[in-house]
């Protein structure tokens, strides 16, 4: 019972253990993609960070902020290219648990009506070795 009341009250429901991440991708302080996915409450920052390239929870892409050549195309619909210098914030709740600046992103999503977008894999791996340093 007081699990049903924790779920209607929370913005979503996750296993025991896990805490969602939010991860911001901005330029020059606009908005321009939120990804939320589940991790384990012990992961650390690297773990953390290769979350983001797996199926999220929720994310949304603002497409208005987008420049026309970044947007997902007719020729290629799973793909929205990020140019320029970029932020990316990986938040839980009201903490920042890292951040890194890179140029350029590529977010994927597995089908055209999805709303699953993620970071590639390439980026995953690019994003991993700026916050390790």
């Amino acid at each position: 019972m007081l699990a049903l009341g924790l779920c209607s009250v929370a913005s979503s429901c996750i296993p025991m253990g896990q805490k969602l991440l939010h991860l911001e991708i901005s330029r020059g302080g606009v908005l321009l993609a939120e990804l939320v996915y589940p991790v384990r409450d012990t992961s650390d920052v690297d773990a953390m960070w290769a979350a983001a390239g797996r199926r999220p929870f929720r994310s949304v892409l603002a497409l208005d902020e987008l420049r026309p050549v970044e947007r997902p195309t007719s020729e290629e619909p799973l793909l929205a290219r990020l140019e320029g210098v970029l932020q990316l914030s990986l938040m839980h709740t009201d903490y920042l648990e890292s951040r890194v600046t890179l140029e350029g992103v590529c977010l994927e999503r597995s089908d055209e009506r999805a709303a699953d977008w993620r970071l590639s894999a390439g980026d995953v791996a690019r994003v991993r070795r700026a916050a390790s340093r």
